[in-house]
């Protein structure tokens, strides 16, 4: 499985030269693409950024043709909790937060400058409010009522999986994984001392004709 990290901004950062870009995003897929690779995980770790760029990322993860899941491993704040929405499965580390809220910004101008300004504002929220509505089965009165209401609304990974706005809560740490060489490897591994003992005498007393010293069971 091929990953793709979101781990900064969304849009470029004319400061420092980072930022999560919708053609970033794209090079890369078309790099998984031409290897011949389907799965892909992008991991996210941002706290958000560019409506614009977060809208044309997001659209490209659900539109691709790729099997594209998304887990957050961190933040997935604003946009980036917007973009977490575009994958097939959504997760969250259990420790890890997404927020939701209104798109803000500023503008400089005439009266007719800042109605446009706040008439775009509102009709972004629109969308956003839908994309919200498409994975939580509400309606997009409903998103706005209950996260779009000027105020910040942090969700924990339970509170977004009572939400349905992902679809599974996973642990922190990875279980060991087990190399097991033979049979009895995998019995000592997975079977405790106390059961060992009952399955022993268990043996022993439906095989009495065996006899003890004749046979003594291992596992």
């Amino acid at each position: 499985m091929k990953e793709i990290l979101i781990y900064d901004s969304i849009g470029y950062d004319w400061w420092t030269g980072g930022g999560i870009t919708a053609k970033s995003i794209m090079r890369e897929l078309k790099a998984i693409e031409s290897a011949g690779e389907k799965d892909v995980l992008v991991r996210i770790n941002s706290p958000g950024g560019d409506v614009f760029e977060g809208i044309a990322i997001y659209n490209l993860l659900a539109q691709s043709d790729l099997n594209i899941n998304t887990q957050i491993d961190g933040i997935a704040y604003s946009m980036g909790g917007i973009i977490a929405l575009a994958g097939k499965k959504i997760t969250m580390l259990k420790n890890t937060t997404l927020l939701i809220h209104n798109v803000s910004g500023g503008v400089w101008g005439n009266a007719n400058d800042l109605r446009g300004a706040l008439e775009m504002m509102d009709k972004l929220d629109g969308s956003l409010a839908l994309t919200i509505a498409e994975k939580t089965g509400l309606t997009e009165a409903e998103v706005r009522a209950k996260w779009m209401d000027y105020r910040d609304h942090t969700l924990s990974s339970q509170d977004a999986l009572e939400a349905k706005l992902i679809d599974e809560v996973i642990d922190t740490k990875k279980a060991a994984k087990a190399d097991f060489k033979n049979a009895a490897e995998a019995m000592a591994y997975f079977i405790t001392g106390k059961q060992k003992e009952f399955i022993t005498n268990e043996i022993k007393a439906q095989m009495p004709a065996m006899g003890a010293n004749k046979y003594t069971p291992t596992l």
